[in-house]
């Protein structure tokens, strides 16, 4: 039986949440991301996804696996609740869009929590949220500052 042409594969989703194929097929078999029937939904997708963002900011494989077992972590629907869109704009066309450099929004996007992957298509949500932080900045914020204040947001 051949794989449809709108299935999402491990590999699709490893790069989509940005880590290694060979580290989503761990969490999977480690039982830190649930795939009760071995299809990508939704769901186990925003599941991974959160996975990827609580490993980047520290968290123990341990505690994440306590928290999917005991469905901490189980709020992947929340994700079909509000949609996301393709982003509209590049990485360039957003440096080019707000003045700030793309090594500038690497580091944003790096300190908000959010998975490099994310910054390739940027929404206009987002795309807006960098147009703030350029304001800020050119009102002459100070950058460190600035910096610490999005890594308290992302966290939170």
């Amino acid at each position: 039986m051949g794989v449809m042409a709108d299935e999402v594969t491990l590999p699709g989703v490893a790069k989509q949440i940005g880590v290694s194929p060979a580290t989503l097929r761990r969490w999977v078999a480690d039982g830190v991301v649930p795939l009760p029937t071995g299809r990508w939904t939704p769901a186990a997708i925003a599941h991974a996804r959160i996975v990827a963002r609580l490993r980047a900011r520290g968290s123990s494989l341990n505690a994440l696996k306590e928290a999917s077992r005991s469905g901490r972590l189980a709020f992947g629907y929340m994700e079909d609740l509000f949609p996301t869109t393709d982003g509209g704009y590049s990485r360039d066309e957003a440096a080019q869009e707000t003045g700030l450099e793309p090594a500038l929004l690497e580091r944003v996007w790096q300190a908000l929590g959010v998975s490099p992957s994310e910054l390739e298509r940027i929404s206009e949500d987002d795309l807006q949220l960098l147009r703030y932080i350029a304001a800020v900045l050119s009102a002459g914020f100070p950058l460190v500052a600035l910096r610490q204040l999005v890594r308290v947001y992302g966290q939170a």
